[in-house]
């Protein structure tokens, strides 16, 4: 009996970990996306990344990190600290945070199970960033937020 609840439990963990695994992969892939289309890039792209958000990293090919805040071309942050400290563009994983923080210009954060992304008109200005055509279907204006 004990030994068939173990094994539930380790079948029901790995499954978890498993499932929270792929959604990191897609949030790392769609990041990645984001900031390619911001920077115009096809090499590596110094970025500043909280630490909650490491696993970004891991399975992003062209963001490399960079300590430094000051010296990242881009923030990718959860972390309120992070934003207040440096006034560098972001992607924010909260969308509270995209209305919060002037420097937050998009935003990639999960509702009902799926990823939204949000780019803000009126910030990509401010930092002097074009967004490609095929995206303006996620841009918004900041009064709208």
């Amino acid at each position: 009996m004990l030994r068939n609840i173990l094994i539930w439990i380790f079948i029901i963990c790995s499954a978890a970990f498993g499932y929270e695994k792929e959604i990191h992969k897609i949030e790392a892939e769609i990041i990645s996306k984001m900031v390619h289309i911001l920077t115009k890039k096809n090499k590596k792209v110094r970025v500043s990344v909280s630490t909650d958000l490491k696993y970004i990293l891991k399975y992003s090919k062209i963001l490399s990190h960079q300590r430094d805040c000051t010296k990242a071309e881009i923030l990718i942050t959860g972390d309120e600290n992070l934003l207040k400290r440096c006034k560098k563009p972001a992607i924010v994983t909260k969308y509270y945070l995209l209305k919060k923080y002037k420097n937050a210009i998009g935003a990639i954060y999960w509702k009902k199970g799926r990823p939204n992304v949000v780019f803000v008109k009126d910030r990509l200005k401010l930092f002097n960033i074009q967004l490609p055509d095929r995206y303006k279907k996620y841009l918004e204006r900041e009064k709208n937020l």
